[in-house]
């Protein structure tokens, strides 16, 4: 998974690790781009390294100021799942169902508020 870099550290990032390959990701694009930045966590079943994926997310949110959509930690999301097991292929896929009906509409909420977008 590797390690965080330190908060001044802004290049030189070990691409073969999963930490250091999104740390080169978010250092590229706020020199290239300088946009917003969304990232989005999967609905997948409980998963000790998916898990630590996530807590180790949220810290270099602390340090590259980016978004996150938990989709991981979205009860709602779980509970219509739940209720209605065809909006998904698996853990991590939804059908066109899924991305009609329940997907489409969380992104579209998340990004009109993260860019500020009125309808």
């Amino acid at each position: 998974m590797g390690e965080i870099t330190p908060y001044t550290q802004k290049g030189q990032f070990d691409r073969n690790t999963t930490i250091g390959a999104i740390e080169d990701t978010l250092s590229y694009v706020r020199t290239n781009f300088g946009c917003p930045i969304i990232f989005y966590t999967c609905l997948r079943k409980t998963d000790e390294a998916y898990s630590e994926l996530i807590k180790q997310l949220y810290a270099l949110q602390a340090k590259w100021h980016f978004y996150i959509l938990d989709l991981w930690d979205n009860s709602v999301m779980k509970e219509s799942i739940k209720n209605n097991p065809s909006m998904m292929v698996d853990d991590a896929h939804p059908t066109q169902f899924g991305y009609k009906q329940l997907w489409t509409p969380v992104f579209e909420k998340e990004l009109q508020d993260v860019l500020n977008l009125d309808k």
